[in-house]
């Protein structure tokens, strides 16, 4: 898989961290990243684990109480359909066989966008200091460059292109049951997708 250990990065000069979302722009994001300096502190095989990112790399020496803690979330039927054409297969085959799923190899699909970010199994995101929604992209990031360069970043964080891009469309529209599913299996990042959409994103 294309996603490797390459999901938490961190630049030491804006003491800022990103935490990678699977298919929620972040190989686009974390490419542009590094070209202002951002450089990765995941560990390896953190897709055989079963906690999410932040728990993962949390206790990094490089993280204190006054680092800058940010990433981007999507709506998650969209980011279902996108991980099951990732992988070329319909919702339908997945979510039939969701249980049975091998974790490393649809750590995209099975994984909670939320997971990655709260510690242990509170539902608390307080420690985020700015949650983007790829649905708004141009404008959180250009939100996130502003704060960047009040934080010392010396330019203009680089265009997003889009990276990572499935190839196979095989899956195009929400129909019932994969809605019913989602709905059922990732109710916290629904909760919060509507939160920071409805609230005009969360900084602080």
């Amino acid at each position: 898989m294309i996603y490797n250990d390459k999901m938490a990065y961190y630049s030491s000069e804006l003491n800022a961290l990103y935490i990678h979302i699977p298919k929620a722009y972040g190989i686009s994001i974390r490419r542009s990243l590094e070209k202002v300096g951002f450089k990765r502190i995941c560990c390896k095989d953190i897709m055989n684990k079963k906690i999410g990112t932040y728990n993962v790399i949390r206790n990094n020496k490089f993280i204190n109480e006054n680092t800058f803690i940010f990433t981007f979330i999507r709506n998650p039927y969209n980011r279902f359909i996108s991980g099951c054409n990732y992988v070329n297969k319909r919702c339908s085959y997945i979510i039939d066989i969701f249980d049975k799923l091998q974790l490393y190899s649809f750590w995209h699909i099975h994984m909670p966008q939320t997971r990655h970010m709260i510690i242990k199994n509170k539902i608390d995101y307080s420690h985020f200091n700015f949650i983007g929604l790829c649905e708004k992209i141009s404008q959180d990031w250009s939100l996130l460059n502003t704060i960047l360069k009040k934080r010392g970043l010396n330019q203009d964080l680089p265009v997003l292109t889009h990276e990572n891009k499935s190839q196979n469309k095989i899956n195009r529209k929400l129909d019932k049951k994969t809605l019913n599913f989602v709905n059922k299996h990732f109710p916290d990042d629904m909760a919060l997708w509507i939160y920071i959409f409805s609230n005009h994103g969360l900084t602080k």
